[in-house]
């Protein structure tokens, strides 16, 4: 019921966003007579300001190509190791034709971190990511906008995700399932897992 209320306002305000952008572009361009009003800045601030609160944002991409390791530029590739309908499971590989940086790249360890379930989404931790790939095997949670899951797939309140820890350590394994299960229980907040 909340998200049919919430797209509904969206809807609403869609034409509104429209008019406050085309007349803050009328009050901010400088060929136009009303731009030359004494409180025309202000005014074209104002609607700028009503068009982005209306305004739908895209999700932007994490976009790490390449992270440096002890001087040594290393490839990133991210790709979804596990898709629910709710949340991507998602690895940063990282690769590297020097074979000292590759044999150090091999015994990092894994860390998986969690997503809040703010509404927010995860590509605002990519400085996080991107730091914790110079030391770490990284996984990251990616949380589906609950709007656009159909119904079909089930509550939000009945996620669930289950993963293999590609590590050979059992302690790294039995963390992840840990804490895998509990996100399952309650949705998880701010937190990292590093496994040993």
């Amino acid at each position: 019921m909340l998200y049919q209320i919430y797209e509904t306002q969206r809807s609403l305000m869609e034409p509104f966003a429209d008019f406050a952008l085309a007349a803050s572009k009328l009050y901010s361009h400088s060929a136009s007579l009303l731009s030359q009003l004494p409180l025309a800045q202000r005014v074209s601030a104002g609607y700028d300001l009503l068009y982005r609160l209306g305004k739908g944002y895209e999700k932007p991409a994490f976009d790490i190509p390449t992270v440096d390791v002890d001087g040594v530029g290393v490839a990133i590739h991210e790709r979804v190791e596990i898709n629910k309908p709710f949340c991507e499971l998602r690895r940063f590989k990282r690769f590297s034709d020097d074979p000292a940086t590759l044999t150090k790249l091999k015994g990092q360890p894994v860390v998986l971190i969690v997503a809040p379930l703010s509404g927010h989404y995860a590509t605002l931790l990519r400085d996080t990511v991107r730091t914790m790939l110079k030391d770490h095997k990284v996984y990251i949670t990616d949380w589906r906008n609950a709007r656009l899951v159909p119904l079909s797939e089930g509550s939000s309140t009945s996620m669930t995700m289950s993963t293999t820890c590609r590590s050979s350590s059992a302690t790294c394994k039995a963390s992840m399932a840990t804490a895998m299960s509990s996100a399952s229980a309650s949705p998880p907040c701010r937190c990292w897992l590093r496994c040993p």
